[in-house]
């Protein structure tokens, strides 16, 4: 579970995101990101029903989040996230998630660079 700062939960902040951020693609996932003048990176977890019934669903949003986990200490501070699952996320396990996920991390430049 992602601690409670770094959680996006106000539809409002959602809808912002989705308006005015920018977005990386991949088969798996689509990364809406959004700046913000705050240091906290704040993540947002979405499946729509395209994905599957609630089970799936929920078991896409807890790999999401567990990926997301892994990355929380090296994301550059002040953004605003939402991660959506697309349907294909079902046919990918937990290391290809986390592939999947740095790749486009570092494409939307939300990555530290390491030294």
């Amino acid at each position: 579970m992602l601690h409670k700062a770094n959680r996006l939960t106000n539809a409002t902040d959602f809808q912002r995101v989705y308006k005015h951020g920018a977005s990386v693609v991949a088969r798996q996932m689509i990364i809406y990101y959004y700046p913000r003048n705050n240091d906290d990176v704040r993540v947002g977890f979405v499946a729509s029903k395209k994905v599957g019934k609630s089970t799936e669903r929920n078991r896409c949003k807890r790999l999401l989040r567990e990926s997301m986990r892994a990355f929380l200490p090296q994301l550059v501070s002040g953004h605003d996230l939402v991660i959506v699952a697309r349907p294909s996320l079902l046919a990918a396990d937990f290391q290809g998630i986390k592939k999947i996920m740095a790749r486009m991390l570092r494409k939307a430049k939300l990555l530290r660079e390491e030294k």
